[in-house]
């Protein structure tokens, strides 16, 4: 099997896919702020700054200033 392609990189979203990229991010927002078996967001949802994720920056930045990780269970070895 052989494949010729060409790849294109834009550094902004070109204007033709603009409608697409928005209508694709109303769909990941059902799913991706609802909670799950291993997400349990629902006491959150009230949280107005959980209410204020509106786009895919405003999401980024709240989990880069707003959360943090914990290593120890890393370091443990703790395995699923």
């Amino acid at each position: 099997m052989q494949l010729n392609a060409r790849i294109e990189v834009f550094a902004k979203p070109q204007d033709s896919m603009r409608d697409v990229i928005k209508q694709r991010f109303e769909v990941q927002k059902k799913y991706l702020l609802t909670g799950q078996d291993l997400w349990n967001i629902d006491a959150h949802i009230g949280d107005g700054r959980i209410q204020s994720l509106t786009n895919a920056r405003t999401i980024y930045d709240f989990v880069v200033n707003e959360l943090s990780y914990s290593f120890d269970r890393v370091e443990k070895g703790n395995k699923r």
